[in-house]
C-alpha cells in the first residue's frame, strides 16, 4: 500500500485537519508531540473494596454540548516528555493535583488507544488511585492552561457511575481497562 498524500486544511495552534487521498479528512492534534496525548482517571476506593467516587472533569465542549460536561482528564504531550510526566502536568492544569507532593497514590499505565478512525492521535490511558492520599485533595483547585477551552473548566468527586456514565468513551474505557467497573 502506498503512502497516502496529505494536505493540511486547517491549523492552528491546538488542532489541524488533514486530507488524505483527496477524501479522507482527519484531526492531528498540533502541539503535542507526535501527535500523542495523555488520558487518566482519578479515583477512590471505599473501606468496602468498592469505588467510592471518581474525580470528573467538567468542561465546555462546543461540539457536543452548550453547557459544562464531564469529560476525560487528557491533555497532549509536549516535546521532551515522557506520558506519565504529562499525567503529572494535566493533573496539576486540570485538576489541582500536584501528585509530586503527595504520597500515597498509585498510578497504572492502561496502554493506548486510538479514540476515533478520524484523529491520526494516540492516547497514553492511566488509572490514578488516591484513596490514601491527603485530604488536601478535596479543597484542590485546577490553575488551567491559559487556552481558552479551560477557561470555567473544573474537577470535582461525584459517584462512579456518574463519572464512568458520561458521553467521554476514554473514561468508560479507562474504567474498564482498571478493572473498576465490577467495583462501582
Amino acid at each position: 500500500m502506498e503512502k497516502p498524500v496529505v494536505e493540511t486544511l486547517f491549523d492552528n495552534e491546538n488542532l489541524s485537519l488533514m486530507i488524505a487521498d483527496d477524501w479522507f479528512v482527519y484531526g492531528h492534534l498540533s502541539r503535542a508531540q507526535d501527535g500523542e496525548g495523555v488520558a487518566v482517571l482519578v479515583y477512590k476506593m471505599g473501606a468496602d473494596g468498592l469505588v467510592s467516587h471518581m474525580l470528573g472533569r467538567y468542561e465546555v465542549n462546543p461540539a457536543h454540548a452548550d453547557g459544562m460536561m464531564i469529560t476525560s482528564i487528557t491533555g497532549g504531550i509536549d516535546h521532551g516528555m515522557t506520558p506519565e510526566q504529562a499525567v503529572e502536568q494535566e493533573l496539576l492544569e486540570e485538576a489541582g493535583i500536584d501528585i509530586k507532593n503527595q504520597r500515597g497514590w498509585t498510578m497504572q499505565s492502561l496502554g493506548t488507544c486510538m479514540p476515533s478512525k478520524f484523529l491520526d492521535m494516540k492516547y497514553h490511558l492511566f488509572s490514578l488511585d488516591c484513596t490514601n492520599m491527603s485530604a488536601a485533595l478535596d479543597d484542590a483547585k485546577a490553575v488551567g492552561d491559559g487556552t481558552r477551552g479551560e477557561q470555567g473548566a473544573y474537577c470535582k468527586w461525584d459517584y462512579p457511575h456518574v463519572v464512568v456514565g458520561c458521553k467521554c468513551p476514554l473514561v468508560a474505557l479507562m474504567a474498564m481497562r482498571a478493572g473498576l467497573l465490577n467495583k462501582i
